[in-house]
């Protein structure tokens, strides 16, 4: 009986090796799920540490580990870790980074970034995951340890005694198998947590690619908005410019309507009329083709008197060599009406008369001197 508790106490040593190993495995694996999560801060204690002015830190992703930096800009997306220090958050998320380009940026991360990636609300949610896997992971491993505790205290009193602990080493045995079937399960959910961290990484992964796709497409997206703000500036120096000539011309339109009119005749025919006050000043060689040229006092009629009903106007004539204003300097008195009058000092009183020359003088109709 001595030699079968010999056996079995070797027995349950080799299984409380075994079992020490398994602990030792999974506290390493538990300090390596919790190494993401050391030293993070509460949000109780990040709200306390901005009231006092302190910096809150928390890791921004990047296409690359070597990328990734911490910041202490705007506020972490809910889910993200904080640390009290770049150092804790740099040391937690970027360790052993080639570029060492945590540690060394600024103070704070570069403005020209936003806050917060596209992705960080996704990346959040995996944190949950990641710590609901650890709490889980947690509680098994204390677990474990406790009946590795126990069992360890037992083998020690059954080397120590004789066939008097045999029904120690029975109850012993039950633990060990309690303990067993609790190794098993644990070795189960260890696998899933693998496995769940696996498409962890997985999922992580998709993440980065679209947040570089995203941050591709926001570049296209700035050099887009810079050519259309510099083609509106130009449209805007366009627009200025169109509108002065706009004006400009409305200007002339009002000058011009002061003076034309369009009337319609007898017949359904538009004439242009110079309205009174106005002068038509024609420069330039002028071709009158397939008409003729009238030029009337508007009386209604082409005879006229010096006096009476149908008096002479002093307009009508065709006056070649003097302009209007220079009319009276030119010559000594126009008071006829439709006559061709070349030369200067001349006297018209008459109509129907072609005057050419210097100093003559026509009373009558129709004649010419």
């Amino acid at each position: 009986m001595v030699a079968t508790i010999s056996r079995q106490s070797a027995t349950i040593g080799f299984v409380v090796t075994l079992c020490s190993i398994l602990v030792v495995a999974g506290v390493k694996r538990s300090q390596k799920l919790r190494k993401l999560f050391t030293s993070r801060l509460s949000v109780e204690e990040q709200e306390q540490r901005r009231r006092l002015g302190q910096d809150v830190w928390w890791p921004k992703f990047r296409n690359t580990f070597d990328e990734g930096m911490c910041s202490n800009v705007g506020t972490p997306v809910h889910g993200l870790h904080a640390y009290a220090s770049k150092e804790i958050c740099c040391g937690n998320w970027f360790p052993n980074q080639s570029s060492n380009l945590c540690v060394a940026s600024g103070d704070s991360s570069n403005s020209n970034s936003p806050s917060t990636g596209p992705n960080d609300s996704a990346l959040a949610a995996i944190m949950d995951q990641l710590i609901a896997l650890e709490d889980n992971f947690k509680a098994d491993i204390a677990a474990l340890e406790s009946n590795y505790t126990v069992l360890k205290n037992d083998y020690e009193i059954l080397k120590n005694n004789d066939e008097t602990q045999l029904s120690k080493y029975y109850e012993v045995k039950s633990m060990y198998d309690v303990l067993e079937r609790n190794y098993t399960a644990l070795k189960k959910n260890y696998k899933a947590i693998e496995s769940n961290f696996t498409a962890l990484e997985s999922n992580y992964t998709a993440l980065k690619n679209d947040y570089k796709t995203t941050e591709s497409n926001f570049t296209a997206l700035q050099n887009n908005y810079a050519e259309v703000e510099s083609k509106y500036d130009t449209l805007g120096s366009n627009y200025t410019a169109l509108e002065s000539k706009h004006d400009d011309l409305k200007s002339r339109q009002d000058q011009f309507e002061s003076c034309i009119e369009v009337k319609e005749v007898e017949g359904g025919i538009n004439k242009t009329h110079i309205k009174d006050g106005c002068e038509l000043i024609v420069h330039g060689h002028q071709t009158v083709l397939g008409g003729n040229l009238f030029v009337s006092n508007g009386s209604g009629s082409h005879n006229c008197t010096s006096d009476g009903g149908n008096a002479c106007s002093g307009t009508g004539n065709i006056i070649i060599g003097h302009a209007s204003q220079e009319l009276e300097a030119g010559h000594e008195s126009i008071t006829g009406s439709h006559n061709i009058i070349l030369g200067g000092g001349h006297t018209v009183s008459s109509h129907g008369g072609i005057v050419s020359g210097i100093n003559h003088m026509v009373t009558g109709p129709h004649a010419s001197a």
